[in-house]
């Protein structure tokens, strides 16, 4: 008998298909190899509103295209049919069970971070280390039900000013206004160290930006898949990693407790 769980589903932002990788990858195991990859997401016509984000594929830059999860379904037999989703809280209830989770650090190394702009690459490559900072923004604002405020994150920064590394680089996928740029900057003049601001994705893409907060030695996560799996995929086992307590409001007993099952991850 086939389990219901034995489907992954594949949909949304590049931080929402690498959870989908790992989940998949580590059921692979569980399963014996007997997966099914839900990638519909990506073939059907989606239809456009204000409340939903058609995100394209990603993971083909690291090397697995939508053909590959297809060929994997028919090599592994599995059948035609497919079930109906869990509830999410089912779906988050197997992950923390089986401590899927764990999985992400044998994955990390078949999903290379990869950084290609040189003059951030000098810096990734220096043996000084780094940190970043996380604050999702941009299209995020019509579908997320809770946003990180800047002055939470400002707060953790000033706390842990003195282990903070000497370079910080700050990831926004939205152009910041003169006052919260002027309050960042004036933060960072107060404690003393770098900051790389670095606002929308036309400087660094989305992979390269993902890739350097998988390598941070401090990293501050903001509510978002994004951020989520570049901290489960961070490369340091001694890294420092903050994520906030709260993921969506009212799912308490659901993406929060995900969010914040993980021991090595601080809350604020």
């Amino acid at each position: 008998m086939i389990n219901p769980h034995q489907e992954v589903f594949f949909e949304g932002g590049l931080g929402s298909q690498l959870l989908s990788f790992i989940e998949y990858q580590a059921k692979l195991r569980i399963f014996d190899g007997k997966v099914l990859a839900n990638v519909d997401y990506f073939k059907q016509n989606r239809i456009n509103n204000s409340r939903q984000i058609n995100r394209p594929w990603r993971l083909d830059q690291y090397g697995f295209s939508l053909d590959y999860f297809t060929r994997s379904n028919i090599e592994t037999q599995m059948p035609e049919r497919k079930f109906a989703r869990p509830l999410i809280s089912e779906h988050a209830n197997f992950i923390l069970q089986h401590r899927i989770l764990e999985f992400s650090k044998e994955i990390d190394l078949v999903l290379p971070s990869k950084i290609e702009n040189v003059k951030i690459q000098n810096i990734v490559l220096s043996d000084q280390g780094f940190g970043s900072i996380h604050l999702r923004r941009g299209d995020y604002r019509k579908v997320a039900s809770h946003l990180v405020a800047l002055s939470d994150i400002l707060l953790v920064v000033r706390r842990h000013s003195s282990n903070l590394p000497s370079t910080m680089f700050f990831f926004t996928d939205s152009i910041l206004s003169p006052l919260e740029k002027f309050r960042l900057k004036k933060t960072f003049r107060e404690i003393k160290k770098r900051l790389i601001l670095i606002e929308g994705t036309k400087f660094l893409t989305d992979i390269e930006i993902h890739g350097i907060m998988r390598q941070s030695k401090f990293l501050v996560a903001s509510n978002s898949t994004f951020s989520f799996s570049s901290a489960l995929l961070n490369i340091f086992q001694d890294s420092k990693i903050y994520v906030p307590s709260m993921f969506n409001k009212g799912e308490a007993s659901v993406m929060n407790s995900v969010y914040t099952s993980i021991p090595r991850f601080n809350k604020y």
